[in-house]
């Protein structure tokens, strides 16, 4: 009966600051080497994902409910056609 001990959640916590640290120290890093310039990149990336959470938001999930029944009508023909093999 060879129990390994489970990490305690300190060991998590500390994980994760000092991971946090190292990206904000790589950040701090590009922005001084590229004079500024990493800040517009992400920026760009940052106003990008939102671009894309809004189209989801207005489009992609009202599309995705008024297509399921669709789908499980697919999904139900494809589950028949493979049991009749």
């Amino acid at each position: 009966m060879d129990h390994e001990p489970e990490p305690r959640s300190s060991h998590s916590l500390l994980t994760i600051f000092l991971s946090i640290f190292l990206l904000g120290a790589i950040f701090i890093f590009l922005v001084l080497i590229t004079n500024g310039f990493f800040l517009y990149v992400v920026l760009a990336v940052f106003l990008m994902g939102m671009l894309g959470l809004m189209h989801y938001f207005l489009w992609g999930r009202a599309l995705m409910m008024d297509t399921a029944g669709e789908r499980e009508e697919a999904q139900l023909r494809e589950e028949a056609e493979n049991t009749e093999f």
